[in-house]
């Protein structure tokens, strides 16, 4: 039953993306059209879209834990901690030290133990970044695996000129406290506008860092940069970082020589704004959260094991559906890694677990 659900989903994915290279929205064939010149050496214009004010997202202290029934499930959520401004993440550094690290979007990084913020930020860099768009600032964190021994974490940030900045740091002799001075970027991809920003840092199950990149900004992804190889913009990146140097491509990465004009840190294309991703502990899968344009969410899924290189469709496509099928002269599509849905939403969420690659000239 299972292998029939696999095909009946490929089936579906197939008349899916079928429909988005046959007709525009109007009934009309979409004309030809080849991928935007100079894509191979293309750079990022000058310029940004106009930032809406970022939420106040200030912890509130002494609140009442909040409880919600779904189902036989009961989802109860109950403060952990107060004192913390605009907190985008939280995660641990695996070293038995009972630390909760908690990324707070203007530049700095707080310690809690038991509830409790440490008086000194562990790394604060707010004189390095720009966090006046609501999606900009320190976005990610993630710690070595071998962090107990070789103390090197690494960052994501929107620098002050407004580049997506991955860094790496080493802790000090002070536990609680990183050295700023041991900074060392690994890549600042400029960007055109103060959206979309991706953010995300994870380690897989394969020991390689993931990072997450959004497709520059704007609406509607106006340099279609979700499909170009040659950029990183719209990309889910797999980078080795074992060694000294700033860090090396993975050898079963989908381009590792940069052929086809694609850039070898690409593991994943077709990404509009991956805020967030996960890879579920005790299976390795993994799921991308993707920010949607206006009127669905996405969730990607990767299996474990599943080899690099799928697109998960933006700009072509949003979610399960057409999204701007008269941009791009489709030749084939392929079905790649088919898998049953976990869940399938309303008009909110849509889960992408079916996966295509196009064709592009």
């Amino acid at each position: 039953m299972h292998r029939h659900h696999l095909v009946l989903w490929g089936l579906l994915a197939a008349l899916l993306l079928a429909a988005c290279g046959a007709t525009q929205p109007n009934g009309e064939a979409p004309p030809s059209a080849t991928t935007p010149a100079g894509e191979a050496t293309a750079a990022p214009t000058a310029g940004s879209a106009a930032p809406t004010a970022a939420p106040s997202t200030t912890v509130p202290s002494g609140s009442e834990p909040t409880t919600a029934s779904t189902g036989s499930a009961t989802i109860k959520l109950e403060e952990v901690a107060g004192d913390l401004k605009s907190p985008v993440f939280v995660t641990y550094a695996n070293d038995k030290s009972n630390r909760m690290f908690v990324v707070e979007k203007k530049g700095t990084i707080a310690i809690l133990r038991d509830g409790k913020r440490s008086p000194t930020p562990f790394l604060d860099i707010s004189d390095l970044i720009t966090s006046s768009g609501s999606e900009q600032g320190l976005l990610g964190l993630a710690f070595h695996p071998d962090y107990a021994s070789n103390g090197r974490f690494f960052v994501y940030y929107t620098a002050s000129n407004g580049d997506n900045t991955l860094a790496r740091y080493n802790v000090s002799g002070t536990p609680d406290v990183a050295d700023p001075a041991s900074a060392t970027v690994l890549f600042a991809q400029p960007d055109f506008a103060a959206n979309h920003n991706g953010g995300m840092l994870a380690f897989g199950p394969d020991g390689y860092l993931y990072v997450g990149l959004g497709d520059g900004g704007g609406g509607g992804d106006p340099q279609a940069n979700g499909q170009k190889r040659s950029i990183l913009l719209g990309k889910l990146l797999r980078l080795d970082v074992s060694g000294d140097k700033p860090y090396a491509i993975p050898p079963d990465n989908p381009w590792p020589t940069g052929a086809d004009n694609a850039r070898p840190e690409i593991w994943a294309y077709g990404l509009r704004n991956p805020w967030r991703f996960s890879f579920d502990r005790a299976t390795g899968d993994l799921y991308i959260g993707d920010v949607g344009q206006n009127a669905y969410e996405e969730i990607d899924f990767q299996p474990a094991g599943a080899s690099g290189g799928l697109n998960y469709g933006w700009s072509v496509r949003e979610a399960l559906h057409c999204f701007q099928a008269d941009t791009w002269k489709r030749t084939t599509w392929s079905i790649q890694s088919p898998s049953t849905p976990t869940i399938r939403g309303a008009q909110s969420l849509a889960v992408m677990s079916t996966v295509a690659r196009p064709s592009l000239t």
